[in-house]
């Protein structure tokens, strides 16, 4: 009866070396799964990202050479136009403590 005992002891022991065994592979395996599709879609995305850069980049070119030419569109004609006029009394603001900006009330 002992030998079988130790018989049937030694078949449960490689039974839950197998079974643990197995469930570290399936593990590992499932590890290596999730890693590969989550590096092909960092890829995807990346790739992404760097199309939506050279649009952008693209975009913004457009709008400063369309700031550039109406830029050489503005003059003073232009100005009178839309209602400026030429400002005759100009009053600037120095630092020194008699400046009207920097007297605070006083």
């Amino acid at each position: 009866m002992t030998r079988t005992h130790s018989k049937v002891a030694l078949y449960k022991d490689q039974q839950v070396w197998f079974f643990t065994l197995l469930s570290i592979l399936v593990a590992l395996f499932a590890l290596y799964v999730y890693f590969l599709a989550n590096s092909v879609f960092e890829v995807v995305m990346r790739k992404e990202v760097e199309r939506d850069i050279v649009s952008t980049s693209s975009y913004v070119g457009q709008l400063e050479s369309e700031y550039a030419r109406l830029q050489h569109g503005v003059n003073p004609a232009l100005a009178q136009e839309g209602g400026y006029v030429v400002a005759t009394n100009k009053i600037f603001i120095d630092r020194t403590d008699a400046s009207l900006a920097y007297s605070r009330g006083q």
